[in-house]
């Protein structure tokens, strides 16, 4: 074939032809072979990713044995940065004209789309081929992380990992997938983060980076990772989380406070098989709530109403008095109750 046209250019119909049969057939080493002939960069990379590395195994004992799979995608992105790995094939471009009213990112994001499916060599702008270079990167820093933690015998890892496989139909969460599997990605990382220091440290690290790149939702995906640290009872752990919002500037009291809400909620399912040392330990986290609404609306949850009425009582929340003592009835805290109605017929002129 190169020797009759070292461009390639008399081929190009039958290379996709014959791509999208090896494609259609899941011959896929066939198909990385061809693409890397024709020097379609991209779409070698993306059949490292997709086939190689994610269809390695379904947790991250099974990925990282497909690691070198993701340094392979890095390299063709380089490949196709990297005017001298053409040769004599002529790189492709997008067309210099646009649309009347179109921006150049636009109009180089849509015609990406639209030649993903229709070009011979996918094009892409090499901002989004350095980004992807990115992702594979820090993909590589999680399969490593996470492997880490799987080999310590003194990890949870391994119990978070089967625990997440079991409740989802997909294989282990990569940042190559949607928003929510990225937030179950760093939930997971997160989770793993039972060993040392350096350990814990590493992880997190690694989760402000996605949380940044990715623009994850901070609140939603914090209030899932402390839900995640209740089932395990590690509530030291949520405590940790609330700081390091609060030290890395993620957000405020009232972020901080709606994790430590969310994960009373839980406890508040639960609590009734919880040991006397884990009620005790599940009811610290109220000290670390800063509105005193939330403190006490965190009081009525887990049933501590004396304790409610207390601060309600020294904030003169009277709606608060009156929604305790409602709750005091509906449990049957009748001592609490009578408290209640005696305030609030004080308070009447």
């Amino acid at each position: 074939m190169l020797v009759i046209d070292t461009t390639l250019e008399k081929w190009n119909a039958y290379f996709t032809s014959a791509c999208r049969y090896l494609l259609n057939h899941k011959l896929y080493h066939v198909l990385y072979e061809v693409q890397l002939f024709m020097k379609d960069f991209i779409r070698a990379s993306m059949t490292c990713t997709r086939y190689f590395y994610l269809g390695s195994g379904q947790s991250y004992g099974d990925l990282a044995s497909g690691i070198n799979c993701l340094y392979e995608a890095e390299k063709h992105l380089h490949s196709y940065l990297e005017p001298s790995q053409w040769g004599n094939v002529p790189k492709p471009h997008f067309l210099a004209n646009l649309s009347p009213g179109a921006t150049p990112q636009k109009s180089s994001s849509l015609m990406s789309t639209e030649m993903e499916e229709t070009a011979v060599r996918l094009i892409k702008v090499p901002s989004e081929v350095q980004k992807q270079i990115l992702r594979i990167r820090l993909q590589i820093e999680v399969t490593k992380f996470l492997e880490a933690c799987l080999n310590k015998a003194d990890n949870s890892a391994a119990n978070v990992a089967a625990s997440y496989l079991a409740s989802h139909k997909y294989g282990a969460p990569t940042l190559f997938g949607n928003a929510q599997i990225r937030m179950d990605l760093v939930t997971m990382i997160l989770l793993s983060c039972d060993g040392s220091e350096e350990d814990r440290k590493e992880g997190y690290d690694i989760v402000l980076r996605i949380i940044k790149e990715y623009r994850l939702d901070k609140k939603t995906t914090f209030c899932h990772v402390g839900r995640g640290l209740v089932k395990l009872h590690r509530y030291n752990d949520i405590k940790f989380l609330v700081n390091w919002i609060a030290v890395n500037k993620l957000g405020d009291s009232r972020m901080c406070d709606a994790v430590i809400d969310a994960c009373l909620i839980g406890i508040a399912d639960k609590r009734h098989t919880f040991t006397e040392t884990q009620l005790k330990e599940s009811g610290s986290l109220i000290d670390y709530i800063k509105a005193d609404s939330n403190k006490i609306n965190a009081y009525i949850l887990l049933g501590k109403l004396k304790t409610a009425y207390l601060l309600a009582v020294k904030s003169n929340n009277t709606e608060e008095i009156r929604r305790i003592g409602r709750e005091a009835s509906r449990v049957g805290q009748m001592s609490v109750k009578n408290i209640c109605d005696r305030y609030l017929l004080q308070q009447k002129p």
